[in-house]
């Protein structure tokens, strides 16, 4: 059904930058099984923004469907869980959105994978509700996750402050991209002034749940 967009299989080339392409297993390490997970997810956070089947988007009821943001919140909402939706593998993807750019800025991992979402130059639009975004978005998240859970395995201190924040190891591409926005916001509080609409915003967006003793050294 997707051979057109996928003539190679995972072996099919995604542009990732100016003049540059990668084979989609290689986004992931060469890892066959994770790459296939994450295609065939990005594949269906595609088609259930927009159908390629006509028969199938005529089951809409309310205008265009859902967005982006909206659709996201399946993989947040079973985090950890694929028994519920067996499709749904957080371990393998989660589908980002612009929320987690300024926290993906401030770890450089564009810089450290090679590769922009666009797929073009760094400063041109971002395409979200595609599904090759959302593969290089996962190449980010796959990164992350990976450079975190050897962290994790090397160095006891980092492990124990990693439990510490209430994250369970390995870390799932839901755990990251959640980590990605949280950061978004710690960024505008900490570049914004304080109480202006821009850090207030970002200070709702985090939450009040946080212990004040971990607040306090967040913003040491």
């Amino acid at each position: 059904r997707f051979s057109k967009e996928l003539p190679e299989g995972i072996n099919t080339k995604l542009p990732v930058g100016p003049g540059r392409s990668r084979k989609i297993v290689d986004l992931f390490g060469g890892d066959v099984d994770y790459a296939l997970s994450a295609v065939s997810q990005a594949f269906l956070f595609s088609e259930m923004l927009r159908p390629s089947l006509r028969e199938h988007r005529t089951l809409r009821q309310h205008g265009l469907g859902a967005g982006c943001f909206t659709v996201r919140g399946f993989w947040m909402a079973y985090h950890r869980n694929n028994k519920t939706f067996p499709c749904l593998d957080t371990a393998t993807f989660c589908p980002g959105f612009v929320g987690a750019l300024k926290g993906a800025a401030a770890v450089k991992v564009a810089q450290f994978t090679g590769v922009n979402l666009s797929g073009k130059g760094a400063d041109a639009s971002i395409s979200w509700n595609s599904w090759k975004t959302q593969l290089r978005f996962g190449c980010w998240l796959t990164a992350l996750q990976r450079h975190t859970n050897e962290a994790a395995k090397e160095d006891p201190s980092f492990r124990q402050a990693v439990k510490a924040a209430g994250l369970m190891l390995p870390l799932h591409c839901s755990d990251v991209e959640a980590d990605l926005c949280f950061m978004s916001r710690l960024v505008t509080m900490f570049r914004e002034p304080e109480g202006s609409a821009m850090w207030q915003s970002a200070s709702r967006g985090i939450g009040s749940n946080l212990p004040q003793k971990l607040v306090s050294e967040l913003f040491k």
